[in-house]
């Protein structure tokens, strides 16, 4: 993930959100990106290895397919990352939205409603 500056001409900063290179295991798919009103950026996406890293993991078992993360404005501190929805591959990451007080919704297709 990268942040540009508001002209489009340089990267101000860069990092990487997904299972660990080298781990083996395939890159975790990237959907929709969001910010709060802090400049906290919030990113959904499909998990697609078992490296994927998890803070605050609201899920009570691993292997559910898609994440929601959110990172604090620089793009170095992951505040918050979660796997959420059933099991199954055919799970996609959804919409993405962040309201003003900072509360995080996903449409992300699921087996059962989750709230996040």
């Amino acid at each position: 993930m990268a942040k540009l500056n508001p002209n489009g001409t340089a990267i101000e900063w860069a990092t990487y959100l997904g299972d660990q290179p080298g781990s083996g295991q395939p890159v975790s798919v990237v959907g929709p990106i969001q910010l709060d009103g802090n400049g906290n950026v919030y990113v959904t996406g499909k998990v697609q290895g078992g490296s994927f890293p998890w803070v605050g993991n609201m899920e009570p078992y691993a292997g559910a397919p898609v994440f929601v993360s959110e990172l604090d404005p620089t793009g170095s501190k992951l505040l918050f990352s979660t796997e959420f929805g059933g099991s199954g591959d055919g799970m996609q990451p959804g919409g993405l939205a962040v309201d003003p007080a900072g509360i995080c919704m996903s449409d992300s297709p699921i087996h059962a409603p989750e709230p996040l």
